[in-house]
């Protein structure tokens, strides 16, 4: 019996030595799939560089075939690896290859070798990761490089000093995602029905290295101020504070518009001549190159302001580049049948903010989940204004008039950490142009603070305190929800009008479905003709109340998403109205009676 072990153990270290072959991934399941699964190649999906706003050249992508192991709460590292998941496609995902369940009594153990890239004197090399639901210990060759807790924020460790000469590196990612609990999930649910959806658990973002001097940029933040003409930078970095940062400006034709350089201490003023403005019309945008010692990164901005401020006949108003803007669009849930939390490829993302701009809209409300970096890039490229959500803690459900929830200092710490992270990663996106802390009571706690700190860490966006109800007086809009029909505006002294959700008018697409037997909408209709005619008599509606003092209105919803069928296209985003017909409503609510 011993030997049998020994020799097992000896096959198990043969086989995790062996590359995996990603021709043995399959996707799990049939149940629905998009068309961008076909994008999907398993030997790296997502190749893409992950972090637009700060570019390298010299970085190596990590996705692709990873062994993984689930253990029980409190276990070492298992001596077996016996499964293989795609990264980065959560392991509850068809995507992932494994289809599986992970509850709060478990955790979820990565692990794959690498080849590290010989480094010059001075060089450091960076392990970086997209995002990681939840908790993520990482160790290199055995060694803890780090750990971080939050599901929706990026994270990097310096693993140079951890790196084997001349030799395979192992990378080891233990990951506790309870999917309950006091931490920030928004819709995510071990219990999926209704308006929760299945958890997306461990690693859902790419994961990669990049080679860096040892001091070296580590965020950006880009302010743009149209009135002034010019933009704000700030660069954090490692080593001395005092090193000298230079920032180029070109315009679309890859003409330097403008250069200044500054300690790095310092927030650098860059004036821009000549300002082309961005907007959802025409979403103009600046490159960037920042010099700071050794190190070099791309980037990328746009010049625009989003302001409250009373109209002409007293009325408050959402305000884009100077100009009343009114806010319509669609709430986006950001979920997806194969890949869930993870969109199969950067085509996907990039489709449903096309099909957005496709039907009209203007503006996108990011719902209860925080994207990719690219799904920003894109927002900022095509053009949409975002409504951004902080994903609930829904723990607890608070319902209409109570009163907010006690929370302990550390689990409020633990909270307003991730929400000043989301802040700190979206702030320089020209597309995000408000902050929306709580949805319908979910978790909602502190709410005059938690409005306040928001504004603190941002004074340049607006913030919608508590959209649907539970409203505190706080922030720059008095958010309601009605279903299906949308509730007449009601004006206040100091802050706009919203229609934060309505509509979620249902229409379920045979072969398209995710639960037919089992399905959720606001309103039911059989034919698309006549989901058209219920989308244009509530956008009348709209129209009529905007002349009242509405300042904007979100429809429920982009796509279906698993029991939910009040999409305007499929959970496999198929549409469900032809986008001409649907254009021309929204242009005509949009536009000045």
């Amino acid at each position: 019996m011993k030997l049998r072990k020994k020799l097992f153990a000896v096959l198990e270290a043969i086989l995790f030595l062996l590359p995996i072959s990603a021709t043995a991934w399959t996707a799990a399941g049939n149940r629905l799939t998009t068309q961008f699964a076909k994008d999907v190649d398993p030997n790296q999906p997502l190749p893409d560089y992950p972090r637009p706003h700060l570019v390298r050249d010299r970085w190596s992508n990590l996705n692709g075939i990873w062994s993984c192991s689930t253990t029980v709460l409190n276990a070492t590292e298992p001596d077996r690896f016996p499964d293989q998941i795609l990264v980065p496609f959560p392991i509850e995902s068809s995507l992932s290859g494994l289809g599986q369940r992970v509850g709060p009594d478990h955790l979820l153990w990565y692990r794959r070798t690498f080849n590290a890239p010989e480094l010059k004197a001075g060089e450091r090399l960076l392990l970086n990761f997209g995002a990681v639901n939840w908790e993520a210990t990482v160790y290199v060759n055995g060694q803890l490089a780090g750990s971080h807790r939050g599901a929706y924020d990026s994270f990097s460790f310096d693993i140079s000093s951890l790196l084997k000469a001349d030799s395979e590196q192992t990378l080891l990612v233990r990951v506790y995602a309870p999917a309950n609990g006091p931490a920030p999930r928004g819709k995510q649910s071990l219990r999926p029905s209704q308006i929760f959806y299945t958890a997306s658990s461990g690693i859902w973002q790419t994961v990669w290295t990049e080679i860096v001097p040892k001091s070296h940029v580590t965020s950006l933040q880009i302010i743009p101020d149209i009135n002034e003409a010019c933009v704000y930078l700030t660069g954090q970095g490692t080593g001395d504070p005092d090193q000298s940062i230079c920032a180029e400006v070109f315009d679309d034709q890859r003409k330097v518009v403008a250069r200044q350089s500054g300690s790095a201490r310092d927030k650098l003023r860059i004036s821009i001549p000549h300002v082309k403005l961005w907007s959802p019309d025409r979403p103009n945008l600046y490159a960037l190159r920042l010099t700071y010692g050794k190190d070099s990164v791309d980037s990328y901005f746009g010049m625009r302001s989003i302001a409250l401020a009373r109209d002409g006949n007293g009325v408050n108003r959402i305000f884009l580049n100077g100009k009343v803007c009114f806010m319509f669009g669609l709430l986006d849930q950001g979920y997806w049948p194969d890949g869930l939390y993870t969109a199969p490829s950067d085509r996907a993302m990039r489709y449903d903010i096309e099909m957005t701009k496709a039907w009209g809209f203007n503006t996108i409300r990011k719902h209860m989940k925080v994207e990719p970096s690219r799904w920003y890039y894109w927002a900022d490229k095509l053009g949409i204004l975002v409504w951004q959500d902080f994903p609930a803690v829904t723990d607890v459900l608070v319902p209409e008039n109570s009163e907010d929830v006690k929370r302990s200092p550390a689990v409020a710490g633990e909270i307003e950490g991730e929400m000043q992270a989301m802040v700190q990663n979206l702030v320089s996106h020209p597309c995000v142009i408000g902050w929306v802390p709580f949805n319908e009571g979910w978790g909602q706690f502190d709410t005059v603070r938690i409005a306040n700190l928001f504004k603190t860490w941002d004074p340049t966006r607006l913030v919608d305190d508590a959209s649907g109800w539970n409203d505190r007086g706080a922030g720059d809009v008095f958010d309601q929800h009605s279903y299906p029909h949308p509730a007449k505006p009601l004006q206040e002294k100091n802050r706009a009008s919203f229609q934060g959700e309505y509509g979620g008018g249902g229409l379920l697409v045979k072969d398209h479905d995710w639960n037919s037997s089992s399905s959720y909408q606001y309103a039911y209709f059989e034919t698309s003709q006549d989901l058209l005619l219920f989308f244009t008599e509530q956008a009348n509606i709209i129209h009529l109340f905007k002349q009242s003092g509405l300042a904007g209105a979100i429809y429920t919803q982009t796509t279906d998403v698993e029991n939910e069928i009040n999409g305007l296209m499929t959970y496999d985003r198929i549409p469900k109205i032809d986008p001409s017909n649907l254009k021309q409503v929204v242009i005509e609510t949009i536009s000045d009676p």
